[in-house]
């Protein structure tokens, strides 16, 4: 085969199959003899389909202020057991790690945040239990705080939302009554501006932002804990209704996800959480977790942080039971094409 003119066939054929021949076993013991690469910290721990525990917080905290940038979550002042935090920390996610920023200028609770070219921090009580009316500016890229233009009135428990170009802020509580205050705040000028007022007075509320439209569900007032859900328009100015949730909650948190507000949280006998469908106008149930119960009877879970990194919705730290602090930080990874079980079960 080899003899004559394809003696020189031959030895290509050697000369090009040794070195191939060579990698490929190279290739296959370097994969076997590699040491692998250490992590931070454990993969997220699958709790049941589409939930999974995560790194915990560093410290128990609730009542904080919370606001993705990029694909870091910052978790910003709140309550634990030494009082009222100036604490700033942020969650790396995809390193599962987290880590402290410069603290807040002034430690609040019950504050409300927002993410516009930086994180906005608005109201909140101060350790002496009443609001505030002070605005302090996070830039995430200087790690530094600075003031800008102090609230209308103080606030604590209001909710801040986004559009990308203009911060709203509805509801809360000034420190005697419930408000049904809107405003809302121009980065240029540096200016708050009334709007319409709420079609009625609630605090301790949670919303989000679709498709233009600012929604603002749950809360309390002096009538009690609101299943309620309102709806503004910022481009006409005005208010108007959105379907009940199936439960009152107060100090629940949300996030929007593929065009639908996740509301998770909120009151002791939040044992569930919900979501809403602006299109159908329908809200349906979400199964939670045992939250921090741990194998027990399933708690409530009020007072906790909640925002999303993309599709992935994080629950961090609040209340859970008696009021117990907690330090949880859970995930919730949405199914494109969910099956939920109709709100008007209840539940079961």
């Amino acid at each position: 085969m080899c003899g004559g003119r394809w003696r020189w066939c031959c030895w290509w054929v050697v000369v090009l199959a040794v070195p191939l021949l060579w990698w490929g076993l190279g290739l296959r013991e370097v994969q076997v003899t590699a040491e692998p690469i250490p992590t931070a910290v454990a993969e997220d721990a699958p709790i049941e389909p589409n939930w999974a525990r995560s790194q915990p917080l560093p410290a128990p905290l609730a009542s904080a202020a919370v606001a993705s940038v990029g694909v870091d979550v910052y978790l910003v002042g709140g309550q634990a057991g030494a009082g009222v935090s100036d604490t700033v920390y942020v969650y790396e996610t995809r390193q599962r790690t987290w880590r402290t920023a410069a603290p807040k200028p002034t430690a609040v609770s019950e504050a409300t945040a927002a993410q516009l070219l930086g994180i906005y921090v608005m109201g909140g009580r101060t350790a002496t239990g009443q609001p505030t009316d002070v605005v302090e500016l996070y830039s995430p890229t200087e790690d530094r705080w600075r003031t800008v233009a102090r609230l209308p009135e103080p606030v604590a428990g209001g909710v801040a939302l986004s559009d990308g170009r203009a911060i709203y802020l509805f509801g809360g509580w000034n420190g005697a009554d419930y408000t049904d205050s809107a405003y809302s705040y121009d980065p240029a000028t540096d200016a708050w501006s009334a709007l319409p007022p709420l079609p009625e007075p609630r605090g301790y509320a949670t919303g989000g932002v679709i498709a233009g439209q600012f929604y603002v569900v749950g809360g309390e007032n002096e009538a009690g804990v609101l299943a309620s859900c309102a709806v503004y328009d910022a481009e006409n100015r005005v208010w108007g209704d959105c379907a009940a949730m199936s439960l009152a909650r107060r100090g629940a948190g949300a996030a929007v996800v593929l065009g639908k507000l996740y509301v998770l949280g909120g009151t002791a006998e939040a044992s569930y959480g919900e979501v809403y469908d602006p299109q159908k106008g329908l809200w349906q149930i979400i199964n939670l977790p045992d939250l921090a119960a741990e194998g027990g009877e399933p708690v409530g879970w009020e007072a906790l942080a909640v925002t999303n990194v993309e599709a992935r919705i994080y629950l961090l730290g609040g209340r859970v039971g008696e009021g117990q602090f907690s330090a949880a930080n859970l995930v919730y990874a949405p199914s494109v094409y969910q099956t939920f079980i109709p709100a008007t079960l209840g539940g079961e």
